[in-house]
């Protein structure tokens, strides 16, 4: 059971020097992870993206328009291992 008081907690996002704090920078690195990329054609060999990241291809046909990161990298190349969906 989750107490209410976690819910609530306040925390800082800018440091009192003004610099966005270490907590809140990993939070929205992480945030940024779960949006989907997009653009023109194939990512495959192109897009550098983690495993787990999804990628729609404006230019696409039906049933072929979503990609999705299946591994890191493949023999070093973080820009291989995306799938049609």
């Amino acid at each position: 059971m989750i107490e209410l008081s976690a819910l609530t907690r306040v925390r800082a996002i800018v440091s009192e020097a003004g610099l966005m704090t270490q907590e809140a920078s990993f939070y929205f690195q992480q945030l940024e992870l779960l949006q989907p990329i997009s653009g023109n054609g194939s990512p495959e060999g192109v897009i550098d993206a983690q495993a787990s990241r999804t990628y729609y291809d404006l230019t696409g046909g039906t049933g072929s328009i979503i990609y999705i990161k299946t591994v890191d990298d493949i023999a070093g190349d973080r820009t291989l291992g995306w799938v049609i969906a």
